[in-house]
């Protein structure tokens, strides 16, 4: 009895093997046969080789992506290739991690930092963590500070912080988070208890800090996209042009709710200046905005632009031709020697 049922235990292991092989033997073959589509969808600057070795590794070290749909498996290697980023691998650029039966698309901090700086106006991205036993202090308002000494003995990890600094000399905009909010933001995610989100703690909180800072960064497509697939399951189907037609696709409206009623800085310089009903209806999302009205909020007065001038270039040339246009005007304050609050001379 006890040898019959031994012989049916291997058995049955046996079949399970058999099955996880004629798995990856059919992902794999789907993979290879998504070659030429993962090479049209790649940056120039990537290999498509390589990006293919690398999702072949990760699925062959991630058995339980192969029991999610193949079409979301697809959809999220083919979302990979178009933002650039590598499914796993040493650069920690992105992650696949399976969710029921879906995959879940993660961006890597990495990814983020490398989204960011494509934009040509992000001179540099660089996120830190704080310990126990660090001094780390930050200031607001008009000359905003960050001090960060890391000290001998460390423990826990208490804050993460993003900084941007910018290539027209903007005043740099940085992004602070202590462990609760962290935590706090890694409790929505579909992930929360799988994935990068167990075997690399530190890398996601720092992860966390830069997407909030992204908000206040130029807002390439890519960058933007990247924020609206982080962290969700793939449907099959989904593109990265479905996500543009989604309202608030940059960030959830729990998100929007909690960022406005935490009490944690979000040490960047924000505008008080209230959008004009018909700013509403244009398509921005609330980052993009957001991102001009702080363009404009810094200027000196007499060469702001008025709300309804900033819709007509948005509905002309969108978001990048708005922006453009503002950082012209930000160009001419400079070669007239013109303060944040200075008058023209």
């Amino acid at each position: 009895m006890a040898t019959r049922l031994a012989d049916q235990l291997a058995t049955a292991r046996a079949a399970r093997q058999q099955g996880v092989v004629k798995r990856v033997d059919t992902v794999l073959d789907l993979l290879k046969a998504m070659r030429e589509q993962i090479a049209l969808a790649l940056p120039r600057q990537m290999d498509v080789d390589r990006f293919v070795r690398v999702a072949m590794t990760t699925l062959r070290t991630n058995p339980r992506l192969l029991a999610c749909h193949p079409q979301s498996l697809r959809a999220a290697l083919m979302i990979s290739a178009q933002l650039g980023l590598e499914p796993g691998g040493p650069l920690g650029h992105a992650y696949l991690v399976p969710f029921r039966s879906e995959v879940t698309f993660i961006v890597g901090y990495r990814g983020y930092i490398d989204l960011a700086r494509r934009s040509g106006l992000v001179r540099s991205v660089y996120a830190e963590a704080v310990r126990e036993g660090d001094e780390f202090q930050w200031t607001l308002g008009l000359h905003r500070d960050i001090v960060h000494r890391p000290g001998r003995e460390r423990g826990e990890l208490t804050h993460v912080y993003a900084v941007a600094t910018y290539r027209d000399g903007t005043d740099p905009d940085f992004v602070v988070l202590d462990r609760a909010k962290v935590d706090s933001f890694r409790r929505r995610s579909k992930a929360a208890d799988d994935g990068p989100w167990v075997t690399d703690y530190e890398a996601m909180a720092l992860k966390t800090a830069v997407r909030r800072l992204a908000t206040w960064l130029p807002l390439s497509v890519e960058l933007a996209r990247a924020v609206a697939i982080d962290e969700r399951p793939i449907s099959a189907g989904t593109t990265l042009e479905s996500l543009a037609l989604e309202p608030e696709w940059s960030m959830t409206e729990a998100e929007h709710s909690e960022e406005e009623d935490s009490s944690q800085p979000l040490a960047s310089t924000a505008s008080d200046e209230s959008p004009p009903d018909d700013e509403e209806e244009l398509p921005l999302t609330e980052p993009q905005q957001q991102r001009l009205r702080e363009l404009n909020e810094r200027l000196p007065d007499p060469l702001r632009i008025p709300p309804e001038e900033r819709r007509r270039l948005v509905l002309e040339g969108g978001f990048e031709h708005a922006e453009r246009a503002l950082l012209q005007r930000h160009e001419q304050a400079s070669e007239k020697d013109v303060g944040l609050f200075g008058e023209l001379s």
